[in-house]
């Protein structure tokens, strides 16, 4: 009975051994920096692990993909819209609703729930574009403007609608795609465009510096409290002339309770990928990978079991080594 079961353990492995592991990364736009995490992470996962990065209108769309339960993997989301439908439930599942007419309590509760934090990413910064030689030079000035916040089921769009309404200001909103709203505003057709996104965001990156564009500083007492405070240099953009002061939210990597050993495998794999390569990452990728703390906890969400001791390993060894080198340095 013993060497029965002793081969058919090792039969089992081999032939999970030998099924590829499927993983998708559940991003933002082609161009966001969303997109181009998804884009690095599977840059640096081993052959083992197909994975899918999967480009979207953003974080709503994101949640509301978890509600339908359509993705198998990781997903990136704003860390202030996944604390908003946590303590907003009523105003979330009309917002739910929107999208998903047989949305309930029930099952937003059951979203909610089984919603497993991975680690969080790096700030994300609010952008406020206006036209350099326009006349909007404050926050109140987009009083009765048409604004665009970003499309329906981006994130940018419940952030701006937080900020503008603790500001105070009444705006008509537009849901354009970014690209198209920095059209419209260089046209006049709006008066100026809100985003959210880690800076520097590259299609911003790579326009003129003659671009008649600058950014709008939102510092405000009544939002303090509400964001985190954030500097957007002016190093950071061609057409930018000046350090700008705004505020900024927080991207994090979630996930789902994981149903089935090869979906929990493939988390593994591509945790451990991203903590082996983080260094690589951090050295030659995107300059948010910097911002990068694995270790960090997310405030009233529970980290993912499959991959809670990975970190946890991975922390203490990281601890371990700082102490080491300091010693080192300092003997």
């Amino acid at each position: 009975m013993l060497k029965f079961l002793g081969l058919f353990l090792i039969f089992s492995n081999m032939l999970f051994a030998t099924q590829t592991l499927k993983l998708d990364i559940v991003t933002g736009e082609k161009g966001g920096t969303y997109y181009e995490f998804g884009q690095d992470i599977a840059s640096v996962v081993s052959a083992e692990v197909k994975v899918n990065n999967i480009s979207t209108g953003g974080t709503i769309e994101n949640l509301l993909g978890l509600v339908e339960d359509k993705y198998n993997g990781f997903i990136i989301v704003q860390d202030d819209v996944l604390n908003y439908i946590r303590v907003n439930k009523r105003n979330s599942l009309k917002l739910i609703k929107k999208f998903k007419k047989n949305a309930t309590p029930d099952n937003l509760e059951a979203l909610i729930s089984n919603i497993k934090v991975v680690f969080p990413l790096y700030a994300e910064e609010v952008h406020v574009l206006v036209k350099k030689d326009g006349d909007i030079k404050k926050i109140s000035d987009l009083n009765g403007k048409k604004i665009n916040v970003g499309s329906k089921l981006g994130g940018s769009r419940l952030t701006g609608a937080i900020i503008l309404s603790i500001a105070s200001v009444k705006a008509e909103k537009f849901h354009y795609e970014n690209k198209d709203a920095i059209n419209k505003l260089l046209n006049g057709d709006i008066d100026a465009v809100i985003l959210v996104g880690g800076a520097p965001l590259k299609f911003l990156e790579k326009m003129d510096k003659e671009t008649n564009l600058t950014l709008l500083s939102i510092q405000s007492k009544d939002l303090d409290g509400y964001y985190y405070n954030s500097v957007i240099k002016a190093s950071t953009y061609p057409w930018l002339e000046n350090n700008v002061k705004t505020y900024a939210t927080r991207s994090v990597l979630i996930t789902t309770a994981s149903s089935t050993s090869l979906t929990c495998a493939a988390k593994k794999r591509t945790v451990e990928a991203i903590l082996k390569s983080l260094k690589k990452l951090k050295d030659y990728e995107h300059k948010k990978w910097e911002q990068v703390t694995p270790s960090l906890e997310v405030k009233g969400w529970s980290r993912e079991k499959c991959v809670a001791p990975i970190i946890e390993k991975w922390s203490k060894e990281k601890a371990k080594m700082k102490k080491i080198m300091k010693k080192i340095k300092n003997p």
